[in-house]
């Protein structure tokens, strides 16, 4: 797993590598720069998006909207997954699952954050849960 600060972090995609894309959204609502992230990285591959935080809403559908844009007529290979959790509990629960699938084609996760303390504090579940974290 590779984490990246939302606003200022940068990352590097392999290309060879599928991947997944959680995002800790408590303070980023600008519409525009959710529309504009969401487009970079479907363009680069990511299928997969989950979001928790209070900017959830803005993200799912700026996601889904960047989505519709890029592919009008959806796809097996072009349909974009979103998912939102309620809880904390629930967002590092599923991604500690993902985590911990060994997918037969090399598949990277991708944690984005906007509140380094909830990013701290869902560093600290996943080791609890045995998780070893690539920072």
């Amino acid at each position: 797993m590779y984490s990246a600060d939302l606003l200022y972090g940068k990352i590097e995609l392999k290309p060879t590598h599928r991947f997944s894309c959680f995002f800790i959204v408590e303070h980023t609502f600008d519409v525009e720069f959710i529309k504009d992230q969401a487009m970079q990285l479907l363009l680069a591959g990511c299928q997969e998006f989950d979001f928790y935080g209070k900017a959830e809403p803005q993200w799912h559908s700026g996601v889904n909207e960047a989505g519709i844009l890029l592919h009008p007529v959806s796809t097996p290979e072009t349909v974009t997954w979103t998912s939102r959790w309620d809880t904390l509990e629930e967002f590092v629960d599923t991604l500690n699952k993902r985590l911990s699938e060994r997918p037969f084609v090399p598949h990277d996760f991708y944690l984005f954050y906007d509140d380094e303390g909830i990013y701290r504090n869902v560093l600290k579940m996943l080791k609890r849960k045995g998780n070893l974290v690539k920072l």
